[in-house]
């Protein structure tokens, strides 16, 4: 696929300008791919990574609040409903698709998919690291 087509083609798609734009730069896979198959690839290790941010961020914010047993409590609870709207909000989006209708909506849906679920889990580890490291005179920080 010619570059500039897939630079226009990721351009017009339906998920968030940022999201596209921060896995662009921070994954030079994007750069290398050059069928949709590959850019599926380097979408779905871009998520993997910001799974794995997220993941570092929320233990290291419950090792550094571990004697605060409601804080803990209600920061799980939250999580989890974090978690259910996620899942809520990209199959509102993306809903599951039968054969023909894949077919007709082409082979940039699960990557749209997947970039959505990546933007939101950035948005969420940005959330966990205000929680984690609030800033200096931040007198609702927690």
């Amino acid at each position: 696929m010619n570059k500039t087509l897939l630079i226009i083609a990721l351009l017009v798609l339906p998920i968030s300008a940022s999201g596209q734009e921060l896995a662009r730069q921070t994954d030079p896979c994007f750069d290398k791919a050059t069928t949709q198959s590959e850019l599926n690839t380097c979408a779905t290790r871009a998520l993997d990574s910001a799974d794995v941010d997220l993941n570092r961020v929320y233990q290291q914010l419950l090792k550094k609040h571990a004697v605060q047993k409601t804080f803990i409590k209600k920061l799980k609870l939250a999580q989890e409903a974090w978690l259910k709207f996620r899942d809520a909000h990209i199959e509102s989006f993306y809903p599951e698709l039968n054969e023909d209708q894949l077919r007709a909506e082409g082979t940039i849906y699960s990557m749209c998919k997947v970039m959505e679920n990546m933007r939101l889990t950035i948005e969420r580890t940005e959330e966990l690291k205000r929680m984690l490291n609030p800033k200096e005179g931040d007198i609702c920080g927690i």
